[in-house]
């Protein structure tokens, strides 16, 4: 009888330690599920873009700007891509001598020789808006400063040739 129950007794502590480690396999199977959704999750939340009304948006992979818009309202795209807001809606510059006004804090007026060889000083606002479909060039070639990097000598440059 001494035998049955050391028998008995050995049986027990294998099959608790059976418990044990399955149980912890289980534990381990759930730490590794939840760590998968959360990753789901994560790059789930990171695709999910807003593009707002009056902007389109340009992809940017690694460096390599993508030729394709992105229209206005919630976007996927690809989670390692970065997404930047080019706004394509009617904007004005205005360059004036009056300190308060303008894009530039200070006298931004353009001085002209007329025809005449007097020097003007000429105050200017310009509307203008960038193209859609112009948008991808542009951030690959000037980046998002349109104002300063275009429109800011454009305008000088008009002014000058036309005085």
């Amino acid at each position: 009888m001494g035998r049955v129950t050391k028998t008995a007794s050995v049986v027990n502590v294998v099959e608790e330690t059976f418990e044990k480690e399955n149980g912890m396999r289980d534990e381990v199977k759930l730490v590794g599920i939840g760590v998968i959704g959360l990753l789901l999750a994560l790059t789930f939340v990171s695709s999910c873009h807003i593009v707002g009304a009056g902007t389109v948006g340009v992809q940017d992979t690694f460096g390599k700007v993508d030729p394709i818009l992105v229209q206005s309202g919630l976007r996927f795209i690809n989670p390692l891509s970065k997404l930047h807001d080019v706004d394509i809606r009617t904007r004005n510059y205005t360059m004036s001598a009056t300190h308060a006004e303008g894009q530039v804090q200070g006298d931004d007026s353009i001085n002209v020789i007329s025809k005449d060889q007097l020097q003007v000083k000429l105050d200017a606002t310009v509307l203008y808006s960038v193209i859609p479909e112009k948008a991808p060039e542009i951030y690959k070639t000037i980046g998002l400063e349109v104002d300063e990097q275009i429109v800011r000598p454009a305008i000088r440059t008009s002014l000058r040739d036309a005085a």
